[in-house]
């Protein structure tokens, strides 16, 4: 809930700061070469974002990663899920779109040569292999 929904005595505060730093959404340098968001958030090493609003920022990635699960219409049981929903929050969906041969076998039901898929890849061998590992053998056996 932010402060003007709560009827905050510095309303005035609120709309002066919002007016003066101007909104954006999208990552910035400010005029001093600041990488900044929203409205005027400094993103600097060493600076402290609060547990609050990196929750909201995993909340918001994670309803993307189901939307975008739910696009590709797969039906798989939960742990396998998992694993593809993990892939989008990490890749993204067109990432995970150019697992062509994966989601093939995905949709065959051959989770065998799905976690092959996946360990053939850029993702296993460069980016992030012990990752791929073990999601591969969740995919594999459909337990955690």
């Amino acid at each position: 809930m932010s402060l003007k929904e709560k009827n905050h005595p510095d309303d005035m505060a609120i709309d002066l700061v919002q007016a003066e730093e101007g909104y954006c959404s999208t990552i910035y340098k400010d005029h001093l070469g600041n990488l900044t968001v929203g409205y005027g958030v400094l993103l600097k090493e060493g600076v402290s974002i609060p547990a609050k609003a990196l929750d909201a920022m995993f909340e918001y990635n994670m309803a993307k990663a189901v939307a975008e699960y739910n696009k590709l219409g797969l039906t798989l049981n939960g742990p396998r899920r998992a694993v593809v929903i993990s892939m989008l929050y990490q890749m993204g969906y067109h990432g995970v779109r150019g697992f062509t041969d994966m989601l093939k076998s995905l949709n065959d039901r051959d989770y065998e040569a799905a976690a092959d898929h996946m360990l053939d890849s850029k993702w296993a061998r460069v980016d992030t292999p012990e990752r791929a590992e073990r999601q591969a053998e969740i995919m594999r056996t459909g337990k955690f």
